[in-house]
């Protein structure tokens, strides 16, 4: 992933585990490709920020789904 993907992610939410499950499921549903969703996952080491919050597990879920739906689909 990119820096200038990193800096488009940064504009949609500044910490997306704080969002509501059902925003945070339309948030990830707007995710491309599996490099972004990555640069989602692992926004903690990618924006070098360890003081972020840790996902839920109800968050978790909805990446690993999102992951499969990327996967299936191509």
């Amino acid at each position: 992933m990119s820096l200038e993907d990193v800096k488009k992610l940064r504009w949609k939410a500044p910490d997306y585990s704080k969002l509501q499950n059902e925003e945070f499921r339309r948030a990830i549903a707007d995710v491309k490709s599996i490099a972004e969703l990555s640069g989602v996952a692992n926004r903690r080491r990618m924006l070098n920020n360890p003081n972020l919050s840790t996902w839920s597990d109800e968050q978790k879920q909805i990446i690993l789904q999102r992951k499969y739906e990327l996967e299936r689909d191509g």
